[in-house]
């Protein structure tokens, strides 16, 4: 008989003897790591756009002139629209990749090299910039793509907004992998 007695108080003392539910603790610990995504998210939106610079330009000031007024410029980064891209310009560019055919053309995946545009992906949360996938445009079908489909390849050309348009072709491995 003293054993059980004994056995109920030591399970007693066992038990929390907090108010609290476990239900309000685990609403409580979701709510901070949404508030820290959310945080991470907005500081990697901040981070990714790009920064106005504000340059003031005043000519030397004389004696005999009144001061001329301060004229402001701002840099914009021009914008990637089709119809805005004759005022970019293409530039030449050699890129390493992994050559498929995609929907309606080609595209290099994979990409390696020092011309390669960079890109966010939403599995890093935007915060890192990884090598893109780069359409290849081949109008005149010179470079024959449809026959290395499927081979790690070099391709020149000029570089406009993620499209290059192939010049020379030159196959690094039979395989992509």
């Amino acid at each position: 008989m003293q054993i059980s007695k004994w056995i109920a108080k030591a399970r007693k003392s066992v038990r929390p003897k907090s108010s609290k539910s476990p239900r309000l603790t685990q609403i409580f610990v979701l709510s901070v790591v949404a508030l820290i995504a959310i945080a991470g998210l907005v500081l990697a939106a901040h981070q990714a756009t790009p920064s106005k610079t504000v340059t003031a330009v005043a000519p030397p000031v004389t004696t005999t002139q009144a001061p001329a007024p301060v004229t402001n410029t701002t840099t914009q980064k021009p914008k990637a629209h089709a119809a805005n891209a004759s005022a970019q310009t293409a530039e030449r560019a050699t890129i390493t990749g992994c050559l498929e055919h995609s929907h309606d053309g080609f595209r290099l995946k994979d990409t390696e090299g020092a011309d390669v545009p960079k890109s966010r992906n939403w599995k890093t949360g935007f915060l890192t910039k990884h090598s893109a996938s780069v359409d290849l445009v081949d109008t005149k079908n010179r470079l024959k793509l449809a026959n290395h489909v499927g081979e790690r390849v070099t391709v020149s050309g000029m570089l406009l907004d993620h499209e290059l348009e192939g010049r020379s072709l030159s196959r690094v491995a039979n395989t992509c992998e």
